[in-house]
C-alpha cells in the first residue's frame, strides 16, 4: 500500500483495500461459526468492522483524489500545505 501510494497508483492501493475487506469478511464468517456467539459478538463483528473502517476510509479517499487528479506528484506540495496538521 505504501509503495502504491508513493507511486500514486490507484490499483496498488486498491489491492490493500480489497485485502482488508476480505480479511473482515473472513473474521466475521469464522467468528460467527462459534457456538457461543452472543458472548463474542463484539470481538468478532463490531471491533473488526470499526478497525477496518478506520483503515479503509483514508485509502478510499486517496484513491478518489488520485482518480480526480487532485492528488498527484505535481500538486502534492499544495495538498500537503492545506493539511491542518502541517
Amino acid at each position: 500500500v505504501l509503495c502504491g501510494a508513493s507511486m500514486y497508483s490507484r490499483c496498488l492501493v486498491s489491492l490493500g483495500v480489497i485485502y482488508a475487506l476480505f480479511e473482515l469478511a473472513n473474521m466475521i464468517y469464522f467468528g460467527t461459526q462459534n457456538e457461543d456467539i452472543n458472548n463474542w459478538i463484539y470481538m468478532y463483528i463490531v471491533s473488526p468492522v470499526i478497525w477496518t473502517s478506520i483503515f479503509v476510509y483514508p485509502h478510499a479517499v486517496f484513491i478518489s483524489e488520485v482518480g480526480k487528479g487532485i492528488m498527484r506528484p505535481e500538486t502534492y506540495a499544495r495538498e500537503r500545505a492545506s493539511c491542518c496538521c502541517v
